[in-house]
């Protein structure tokens, strides 16, 4: 049952919404072990990606290694995100003992709007 749930879809969001979804979440991240900081912008896609040629789903993407800004682009369709920078890739098994550690895909504001969040090293 999908009570409450809206589809995620972050191609309409404004420079505002991702402002006061980076905001809303600045003392969370900033307190991460490995996030240097953060920024506004594009979804990023990692160029290695054999699904980067269509506009798909790219949240939760594993098994790629780390996704910088050398080895990642911005494609015509990547939506607005929220940014975060990490001094160090950390792989799945490191999340799976420390999942407080982990940058959250979805930024989810008070008021009910959400932005999804990109990470790169």
């Amino acid at each position: 049952m999908r009570r409450f749930l809206r589809d995620q879809d972050f191609s309409a969001l404004s420079l505002r919404d991702l402002l006061d979804a980076r905001d809303h979440y600045a003392v969370h991240l900033a307190n991460l072990p490995n996030v240097l900081g953060t920024a506004v912008g594009r979804y990023r896609v990692r160029r290695k990606d054999n699904r980067s040629a269509d506009q798909v789903k790219q949240i939760g993407a594993t098994g790629l290694g780390p996704k910088t800004l050398d080895n990642s682009e911005i494609k015509s369709w990547s939506w607005p995100s929220v940014l975060v920078f990490v001094s160090e890739w950390l792989e799945p098994e490191v999340f799976a003992k420390r999942p407080e550690c982990a940058v959250p895909p979805l930024l989810y504001m008070p008021d009910g709007r959400m932005a999804g969040s990109c990470e790169p090293a």
